[in-house]
């Protein structure tokens, strides 16, 4: 068990059986994406939805990775940004191996895909084409030239690629003797002068036990003037063996719900504790409040 006031770290644990699924299934799903927005982009004419049709493959591309790093149950923090980083690039190469393909560019499907060299060919003779095309033009649906041209594919680069980091910033705790991800419970502080003053006079090395003396709320109701202060306090527990409790703790601005929606929108977060360990009565007490 791990002491109070410690940090949770991951421990690099490695399924092999699991991995191996993982990586055949991640490259299957981003030769997948970027067929998708290979078709669609293709299909439709209207070069600016491209942009919209980009916001998709970064909501598509973030569900399916994180669905795939929760299927392999890595614990190994570089692998798995590594291989996120790995299956966004193939989806961006894919889109461009497709494209190869319906212009005969003279590369394989796998040359295209897995050869970085190749899909910048693929690129450079594109926008070489188009730069033509205006020159004679014949510029069909591509009003830019191949200079601008280029730098929106730049920021296709981007997009396709932005699923790196939403997954590098998502924490999921894992318990190892269970072999599952641990639940998590939040609950809301509104009086948070009270939170900061006891919070202040536990001195630094505290460990939370003052956290069931707190008054919480499960659901912020909306306001309507100026902004509030909110804490927020998250639980994270591996509900069979309840060991190895974890607490993280944000401060927020509450905005007010001006478009009268019953929502409780939170910005500015100041992260106060992230991942620390609790003592296991603190936590059994927070798991049943919080309930």
């Amino acid at each position: 068990m791990h002491a109070a006031g410690t940090f949770y770290k991951a421990s690099g644990l490695i399924k092999p059986k699991r991995l191996f699924l993982s990586l055949f299934g991640g490259i299957s799903l981003s030769v997948l994406i970027g067929w998708l927005f290979y078709f669609l982009t293709n299909f439709i004419s209207f070069v600016y939805l491209n942009f919209i049709l980009l916001f998709g493959v970064l909501c598509a591309s973030i569900v399916a990775f994180t669905l795939l790093r929760l299927f392999s149950k890595s614990r190994h923090h570089v692998l798995n940004v590594s291989l996120a980083a790995l299956f966004c690039y193939l989806a961006w190469s894919a889109q461009w191996t497709f494209y190869n393909q319906q212009w005969n560019s003279g590369y394989s499907f796998l040359e295209g895909v897995f050869n970085p060299f190749a899909t910048f060919e693929i690129i450079a003779r594109r926008i070489v084409q188009i730069d033509t095309d205006h020159f004679n033009r014949a510029a069909g649906r591509f009003p830019f030239s191949g200079g601008l041209t280029g730098f929106f594919y730049v920021i296709e680069f981007i997009a396709f690629m932005l699923p790196v980091k939403f997954l590098l910033e998502d924490k999921q705790y894992y318990c190892e003797g269970c072999d599952r991800f641990y639940d998590q419970k939040d609950a809301f502080v509104t009086e948070t002068g009270s939170f900061f003053s006891i919070l202040g006079g536990a001195g630094e090395n505290h460990v939370y036990n003052f956290l069931p003396e707190v008054s919480y709320y499960s659901k912020l109701a909306p306001i309507y003037a100026r902004t509030r202060e909110i804490v927020k306090v998250s639980i994270h527990y591996c509900p069979k063996c309840l060991d190895n409790n974890i607490i993280s703790v944000s401060a927020f601005e509450q905005q007010p719900d001006s478009d009268n929606q019953n929502k409780a929108p939170l910005t500015n977060e100041i992260e106060i504790t992230r991942g620390m360990y609790i003592e296991k009565d603190t936590a059994h007490l927070l798991i049943r409040k919080f309930a």
